[in-house]
């Protein structure tokens, strides 16, 4: 297990540095204006990209660790589902925008261009399955090569003088690449593609428990990317620059909590058949650790989020500073729905979640269009973290059969749990 968080965050922090690097110095070159343009298509794009995945990843992921030696039949349905899923998502996507009139007329080829991307999203049952065996390095190999050429290509087109629709080029070719590539490295590992079968009695099962992740992927989506969207509309793309160069450096370290958990919790979910205690304990202390090290990181962000704005994005990005510090806490609560997804799916309560976060987009759409308005950015903001407070510790207190996991979210916030824990793993 270490070995893999190790990989997967030795992969973050390349993609961090690399990613971080290209993406303050395409802010630079683009603007706030064209910058949130690009951005404002991505956001168009990831409402869709819950379509084209299906909610099929963690219950494909369950599966295969219940089931490894059906392997073949899993990953041929999924695939199978996905690529399917991909090409309406994209045909869907293309309609709306013909049939959409966007404030900015330059939006909708961009987005033509980025939703190409759907199309290739069934190759993610390859990093399914390689994390279902805790091989994280093979998939980090592959992506961080194609990052590392798409990065150089970006810096060229910089340094060129290229047009804002070469990027979404780059970006469209960013996926292609990366999927052929993990299939071929899924090959060479000694494993055959085709191998893979579809069957409808996979399909059913693995479709009956994905339909409620779909509708809270969905809803997770909108209240994650709504605000971008809104801004565009409501105030104009150079707002979507400013407030996605604050969500760029916000998001940046979520890769730590997803790290952590998704290379933790398959070791956790086999104790639930054998032991239910033990399997409730490490639930807990999956849960602090995770909380343990978000607080901190985000009480640095917060603090540091004016002057790192103004060292990266210069001086007309000054306004993203005040907006970064109001982001940098919800990574906090990021943190426990990632270790509560896992946990939600262990117990067959998807169902269940599709409510709360219901109710997460639902006061996060509210808040949008009182603060933005008034406040712009920086009310988009404040939306989005109480969204994300509602989501991991409020609604979830209204179930009965999830009250005990917000609970157990609560408890871990406290900084005696997070000292007794440190003791217990010394000891």
């Amino acid at each position: 297990m270490l070995a893999n968080v190790n990989w997967l965050l030795a992969d973050r922090l390349f993609r961090i540095l690399v990613g971080l690097f290209v993406s303050v110095w395409m802010a630079r070159y683009l603007g706030t204006e064209d910058f949130g343009r690009l951005n404002l298509a991505l956001a168009i794009v990831s409402f869709f990209t819950v379509f084209a995945s299906l909610g099929l990843d963690q219950i494909l992921l369950r599966d295969l660790i219940k089931a490894n030696s059906d392997s073949d039949r899993l990953l041929g349905t999924a695939c199978f589902l996905k690529l399917l899923a991909g090409s309406c998502a994209y045909l869907l996507l293309t309609v709306i925008l013909l049939l959409t009139d966007l404030q900015d007329p330059m939006v909708a080829p961009l987005t033509l261009i980025l939703g190409g991307s759907l199309l290739f999203k069934f190759s993610d049952v390859v990093l399914i399955w390689f994390e279902s065996r805790v091989e994280a390095k093979h998939t980090v190999l592959v992506q961080s090569a194609v990052l590392l050429a798409s990065s150089l290509v970006k810096v060229g087109l910089i340094l060129y003088g290229a047009p804002l629709i070469a990027f979404a080029w780059v970006l469209f070719a960013e996926a292609a690449i990366t999927a052929t590539a993990l299939l071929l490295r899924y090959q060479t590992r000694g494993f055959r593609l085709l191998d893979w079968r579809f069957t409808l009695s996979a399909g059913k099962s693995l479709l009956k428990d994905a339909w409620p992740i779909v509708i809270s992927s969905i809803s997770i989506a909108i209240y994650m990317r709504v605000d971008q969207v809104m801004l565009g509309q409501m105030v104009g793309s150079a707002s979507v620059g400013i407030y996605s160069a604050a969500i760029r450096l916000s998001e940046s370290w979520f890769f730590i909590p997803v790290a952590l958990v998704n290379s933790i919790f398959p070791k956790v979910l086999k104790l639930r058949e054998r032991n239910t205690d033990e399997y409730l304990l490490r639930t807990q202390q999956l849960y602090t650790i995770t909380t343990a090290v978000c607080v901190p990181v985000a009480a640095v962000l917060s603090l540091l989020s004016v002057p790192l704005i103004h060292f990266l994005f210069g001086e007309s990005y000054h306004e993203a500073g005040p907006i970064l510090a109001l982001l940098a806490w919800t990574g906090i609560f990021v943190g426990m729905g990632v270790a509560r997804s896992k946990w939600l799916i262990a117990e067959n309560l998807q169902k269940i979640g599709v409510y709360y976060i219901l109710i997460a987009m639902a006061s996060n759409i509210l808040l949008n269009f009182f603060l933005i308005p008034r406040y712009g950015p920086t009310g988009a903001a404040i939306a989005t973290l109480c969204a994300q407070i509602t989501t991991a510790l409020i609604a979830p207190l209204f179930f009965s059969k999830t009250r005990i996991s917000a609970l157990m979210l609560g408890k871990s916030l406290s900084p005696l749990r997070w000292l007794a824990l440190i003791k217990e793993l010394r000891d």
